[in-house]
């Protein structure tokens, strides 16, 4: 039964690298450095040396990557030169940097608004706007942004990353098939049309717009993940596994992409190999709890439930709110007819999810071994109540049955 739980493979399992919309991914950075970039006309002499010494100061934290610092440091030369867009562009790009997009499209509003045909500062509005989720003032940024530059293809990109957030598939393509049209070495917007042909589930589509890309850029790994997640999509899992074995031999210290082989090879019964993926995946990374998490599934299936209990357990020192490391941690235990921790591990799972029916039924189970009847009688018909609301009936069976022999 367990052994089934764990091989009964979704997409959902599988789909760490099912893609979603691509994004403009970096941060724009516009970061004043020098005096000459932001002393205005109109600043007084006075307030050079010390704005010179706190932009500098600012960039040595934003490069220690202590950018709350930094912010600071720009924040108070803003107060000393309220008249120059680079500043504020650099607030922006610290707070963007942060993830404090509302904060940064403030800035970056300031910026245009005392450099209106400045198409960088307009990009950088756009971005965050989107990251904000404004898209409609996103659109009419990256809009503006195209019109001061033309040559700027990112604009265009971002055009139909915002138009495909709105649902509007076909106005998204027409814009990446500008791209192509216009400059066709562009090998970006050929993958961008493939990211939108995968989110309306044309897959053999979007299989021809990634090669095409691949073509123009046969050694950047993300088209390799991205064919291969097309081709995991369609239920074809070899093909999936070559194009993100592709990928690895590209991208060799990428903790991610090993992950997905393992997951993959798992879900062909190639225990060894996809046990050999999460090994390499785990010194890629030894901060990233799903793949601990993973490791721990194949040994408890293997048999090995030390193994298996110690990486459930670093999972959940790595993310304490992993619900089913929990859960496992708590199953292992009773296994070992140690009821003690496996009643702590299960109070957790209901502590993290108070609805989950299969940990207050396993609770019960626990506690009944521990001779604690009326706390486990207790656990069962909460449990029977969510597995009645959750209409299973297998749920609620089981449920009954422990209720009838504890009456």
């Amino acid at each position: 039964m367990h052994k089934q739980k764990l091989f009964g493979v979704s997409l959902l399992f599988l789909g760490i690298f099912v893609a979603p919309l691509p994004t403009l991914a970096q941060v724009p950075q516009f970061l004043p450095e020098t005096l000459a970039q932001v002393v205005s006309q109109n600043n007084a002499q006075g307030n050079k040396k010390q704005l010179n010494e706190l932009l500098k100061k600012g960039r040595e934290l934003v490069d220690a990557g202590d950018y709350a610092g930094a912010l600071a440091l720009y924040q108070q030369a803003a107060t000393l030169d309220a008249e120059n867009a680079r500043i504020f562009s650099g607030i922006g790009y610290l707070e963007a940097s942060q993830q404090n997009f509302p904060a940064a499209v403030e800035a970056y509003r300031k910026a245009v608004a005392l450099d209106p045909n400045n198409a960088e500062f307009h990009y950088a509005l756009a971005f965050s706007l989107a990251n904000a989720e404004d898209y409609e003032a996103a659109e009419a940024a990256y809009r503006r942004t195209a019109q001061l530059d033309p040559s700027n293809l990112n604009a265009y990109l971002g055009i139909g990353v915002v138009l495909l957030k709105k649902g509007d598939y076909e106005a998204a393509l027409s814009m990446y098939e500008y791209v192509t049209t216009s400059h066709p070495e562009y090998w970006q917007a050929y993958e961008y049309i493939g990211a939108a042909l995968m989110e309306q589930e044309q897959f053999d589509r979007a299989i021809v717009a990634f090669n095409e890309a691949l073509e123009i850029a046969p050694n950047q790994s993300r088209l390799y993940v991205s064919l291969g997640n097309a081709f995991l999509r369609k239920g074809e899992i070899s093909q999936a596994i070559a194009y993100f074995r592709n990928a690895a031999d590209l991208d060799p210290n990428n903790a991610l992409i090993h992950l997905q082989i393992g997951k993959l090879l798992q879900a062909e019964n190639d225990l060894k190999g996809a046990i050999s993926a999460y090994q390499l995946a785990a010194r890629l990374d030894n901060r990233n709890p799903d793949i601990y998490f993973q490791i721990a599934q194949m040994l408890q299936v293997q048999g090995d439930l030390d193994g298996a209990l110690d990486g459930y357990q670093r999972a959940v020192s790595l993310n304490p709110d992993l619900l089913e490391a929990h859960l496992e941690i708590g199953k292992i235990h009773f296994k070992r007819d140690e009821y003690v921790p496996a009643i702590v591990a299960y109070r957790q799972v209901i502590k993290l999810s108070p609805d989950n029916a299969e940990a207050h039924y396993e609770l019960g189970l626990a506690l009944q071994a521990r001779g604690r009847m009326e706390e486990a009688i207790a656990a069962w018909q909460e449990a029977k109540k969510l597995y009645q609301q959750q209409d299973d009936t297998e749920g609620v069976e089981k449920v009954q049955e422990a209720l009838n022999n504890n009456r």
